[in-house]
């Protein structure tokens, strides 16, 4: 093992462990389901282009391509998160299965190695599960177009670069996390005041925050070097600050389920399933990565949108119930976390159902959600000096927290994660959960013009999404009844 990591067994490590993923992935959806994902993201690449006339009458190709780089940029880091900040949850569901990227704990070889080669894995593995095929698809349609196909590919290579820079960007969170909370939660604080502090940044400064996009724009291959050198700093970082063979954390914990038990007494029926679900997120200290997944995103958005509105003198119309819209989305993220945080197989033993279960996890999620998102949604309306819309935008956040998560939870149920790789099941839950976004979004955008009308709107909404959430979660019993908590 001591030349593991010279040519022929560094590629022959990573390609095992793009065995293992592959794997891991058609264990729980199906193989056809999984093949589908790279068919769709062809599909889409294909497609999308040809609607670029009627959007540029709306939106110019500029903004449109700025979008393009930050939701790439987002997709990396929503990925790292789950695979570098999600390892406990690896080892708690898989506790009979050994996973390479584990085993420096019984054969001798560095843990950062492994990591720093999983990094490698899971870039390539997703550069051939979605850029790939959304690249050939962009050259497909640019031949349909008559237009040139080295435009389609330079998009997908800049796109290439803005995924890496956030999976990057997650590998780093990861090994500062891996340190503890004395260091990561001053890294948050760091990075939330990084984000802030752009108000400060001379523009000339601005298109530096995204060489990939500016790669694209101007063809000057200083951005893109620059762009590998970010992804080359965050790697380093991460492999230095990666903790080596952590070691198990053994704590004593007192019982608090009878007192918490008390105060959810008004839940009737739920209120020990709450308490359970309450004390399991708090003991697996699952709440930081909920944190984390989904506020960080939101925030760095904020900031994107800032920069680019500032450096780029593009006016993008975001405020404040825009991105309280925008944060239900998010939490499907969160409620994952919650399926992640404990097995639940025991539960089959226990005179429980799974759709009760499924109805806990959501009551906890919404509340969760809510008390982290409330804080964002001040702090954006402050921001934008927008403070009159926090009525109407702590409706909507409300609204769509309660609506996405009930949704997710209802197509999903305790296992978020594989449920998601099902593509008909995606496709479900894309469909619920878009038609009210884009609805929210268009009236959020004519609120200072039209408000009475936009407010009108907003409840009308929100008012169908609770009639939804009330139909899908009488629902949950039926769909669910036959399951069971054992695989």
């Amino acid at each position: 093992m001591s030349h593991c990591f010279g040519g022929c067994k560094m590629i022959s490590l990573i390609w095992l462990m793009m065995k293992e993923e592959f794997r891991f992935h058609t264990n729980f959806a199906s193989k056809v389901n999984f093949f589908f994902f790279p068919v769709i993201a062809l599909l889409v690449g294909a497609i999308g282009p040809l609607g670029i006339p009627n959007i540029s009458e709306s939106m110019d190709i500029e903004r449109m391509v700025i979008y393009l780089h930050v939701s790439m940029l987002f997709y990396g880091f929503s990925i790292g998160s789950i695979t570098f900040l999600g390892g406990d949850y690896i080892e708690r569901r898989f506790g009979n299965v050994t996973f390479i990227r584990f085993t420096p704990r019984t054969l001798p070889w560095s843990f950062r190695k492994a990591f720093a080669v999983y990094y490698i894995q899971d870039l390539i593995f997703y550069l051939l599960l979605t850029i790939i095929p959304l690249t050939a698809g962009g050259m497909i349609s640019s031949f349909i177009q008559g237009m040139n196909p080295g435009q389609a590919l330079l998009l997908g290579f800049t796109f290439f670069l803005a995924f890496s820079t956030g999976l990057t960007f997650s590998f780093l969170s990861a090994g500062i996390f891996s340190r503890g909370k004395k260091f990561f939660i001053p890294y948050a604080v760091l990075l939330v005041t990084g984000i802030i502090s752009m108000v400060v940044v001379p523009e000339s400064i601005h298109r530096f925050l995204l060489p990939s996009y500016q790669f694209f724009q101007t063809k000057n291959y200083l951005f893109m070097i620059l762009n590998i050198l970010y992804v080359a700093l965050l790697f380093d970082l991460g492999v230095m600050l990666i903790r080596e063979y952590p070691a198990k954390r053994m704590f004593k914990v007192k019982s608090v389920l009878h007192e918490i038990h008390k105060r959810f007494s008004f839940s009737r029926n739920y209120s020990l399933m709450i308490s359970k679900e309450i004390i399991d997120i708090k003991r697996s200290n699952t709440i930081s990565k909920m944190l984390f997944s989904t506020v960080m995103p939101l925030l760095l958005i904020t900031g994107m949108t800032w920069f680019i509105e500032t450096g780029f003198d593009l006016e993008l119309g975001f405020n404040t119930v825009f991105y309280a819209s925008l944060i239900g989305y998010f939490q499907v993220v969160t409620y994952s976390w919650m399926n992640n945080s404990e097995k639940v197989d025991y539960y089959e033993t226990l005179p429980v159902t799974v759709a009760k279960v499924i109805k806990s996890k959501i009551m906890v999620c919404v509340v969760i959600a809510n008390l982290m998102s409330f804080l964002f949604v001040i702090f954006v309306s402050f921001l934008l000096k927008e403070v009159e819309l926090v009525p109407i935008a702590l409706a909507v956040m409300f609204f769509n927290i309660l609506y996405c998560v009930t949704v997710i939870g209802y197509l999903t149920g305790l296992r978020t994660n594989s449920a998601l790789f099902d593509i008909r099941i995606l496709m479900k839950f894309s469909a619920f959960a878009m038609v009210p976004l884009i609805f929210m979004m268009a009236f959020s955008r004519i609120i200072d013009n039209k408000w009475i009308f936009a407010l009108v709107s907003l409840v009308g909404v929100c008012i169908i999404m609770g009639g939804v959430v009330l139909l899908l979660y009488r629902a949950i019993d039926n769909k669910w009844k036959n399951e069971r908590f054992v695989i």
